[in-house]
């Protein structure tokens, strides 16, 4: 998984990024959505990632910390 940094900045001049990369599971590439890179970096540094991405979804969430994406999960739990 990689994390892709944007061009633009966020409104407080942030930079954002988003994460894509294959699924461990299906092989199949993913990508979440925009995130600020920042938060990213406090959830590395320790931070819970509900709490420092608590804006993007339990599946985008997910994949950034397992590289599993949604059809992974459906795939290994039906």
């Amino acid at each position: 998984m990689e994390i892709i940094l944007e061009e633009e900045l966020d409104k407080e001049g942030k930079v954002i990024a988003y994460a894509e990369g294959s699924c461990s599971l299906t092989g199949a590439t993913y990508k979440t959505a925009k995130f600020k890179l920042n938060d990213y970096e406090r959830w590395k540094d320790g931070v819970l990632i509900q709490n420092s991405l608590h804006y993007l979804s339990a599946d985008d969430r997910e994949f950034i910390k397992t590289q599993i994406s949604p059809m992974g999960w459906s795939q290994m739990f039906g």
